[in-house]
């Protein structure tokens, strides 16, 4: 055989993915005494050219029980003899083995894919102007909004009740005592085993309660919770200012909550500029101002998803003494003189 082959047949046997002919053409060579000064100059070699790399002694103490197993193994019983000779050679083609990273590099591909595999994410992402419903692998249902994006590892054979948020959602969680539910949205953890609320991470996080118990929490940088920042029942919410670490505790209407599944959200003296940002990201539209001055007036109005958006524009123009121009996607509000 030639010594490519030789290592790869090595390294194969050893993570048992030989065929039953390359297993026998392996057995065969490590049995054979010629083989031996082969094998030592093999290793003589390896430990010349190889770059060494230290490898933790847990890993060579298990390289070195899985590499015992696989040969205690053996389906016919050899002489004492021929079986300590046979480990002998077996142990120089395992140094090689581990001398020049063959196993080490084979195992540690596999591992790779495998967490790979594991930790690879589930994305689901709405533009402007769009809003979907998602059923989570648990069963749970996400009603996500517009300009908004959740994601959720894809690993098999488990359940993973972690989600990451951008943007804001209305989740429905099923309950299931042995695994709670979690949501990370920026720097704020929602923590719950079942129950409906709503999160907005934008500007600030805001969570909101419909039913259940709901337990948030600061994240550290490491993504861990550290702080609690408060536990909510039905009707209460929480808005956390990114920014200045501040948190507010209040109420929420649930109704107004369960309206907004159904594209229909309440704005109860807000800002001008809160509401544009919101139809910004339910209409994919650029909304701006004449005189920024105007971005502070306060109003009251509900907002449909399913009308045109000229008809919140005529409300909010109408209430405020105000008019606008619409361009394609571009809405300028102006002074009504």
């Amino acid at each position: 055989m030639k010594e490519s082959v030789d290592r790869e047949l090595l390294a194969k046997y050893v993570c048992k993915e030989c065929t039953a002919k390359e297993k026998q053409q392996v057995e065969l060579f490590l049995f054979q005494p010629e083989w031996k000064q082969a094998l030592e100059d093999l290793l003589k070699e390896d430990f010349e050219t190889f770059e060494h790399e230290a490898y933790p002694e847990s890993e060579i103490a298990a390289w070195n029980q899985r590499f015992r197993k696989n040969y205690t193994e053996a389906q016919s019983p050899v002489s004492l003899f021929r079986y300590r000779s046979w480990m002998g050679y077996a142990a120089a083609c395992f140094l090689i083995l581990i001398a020049s990273g063959v196993w080490y590099r084979n195992t540690s591909q596999k591992s790779a894919v495998a967490q790979q595999q594991q930790m690879a994410l589930v994305v689901h992402a709405n533009p402007c102007g769009q809003r979907s419903v998602l059923t989570l692998p648990d069963g749970s249902i996400v009603h996500l909004g517009a300009l908004s994006s959740i994601s959720y590892p894809k690993v098999v054979g488990s359940i993973n009740r972690a989600v990451t948020l951008t943007g804001e959602a209305f989740f429905e969680v099923t309950h299931d005592k042995l695994h709670p539910f979690t949501v990370q949205a920026g720097s704020v953890q929602t923590k719950v085993l079942g129950t409906s609320f709503k999160i907005e991470a934008f500007k600030q996080v805001v969570v909101s309660v419909a039913t259940g118990r709901v337990q948030v929490s600061k994240l550290n940088n490491a993504g861990n919770a550290e702080r609690l920042l408060a536990v909510l029942t039905p009707g209460r919410m929480i808005n956390y200012s990114t920014a200045t670490g501040k948190a507010d505790i209040g109420t929420t209407d649930i109704d107004e909550l369960r309206d907004w599944t159904q594209g229909k959200v309440t704005f109860a003296n807000a800002s001008l500029r809160e509401i544009t940002e919101t139809l910004e990201r339910w209409y994919n539209v650029d909304i701006s101002f004449s005189n920024p001055q105007l971005e502070n007036i306060r109003l009251s109005l509900i907002v449909k998803a399913t009308v045109p958006i000229q008809h919140p524009l005529d409300i909010i123009c109408s209430t405020a003494h105000l008019k606008y121009k619409l361009k394609d996607h571009q809405i300028t509000i102006t002074n009504n003189n």
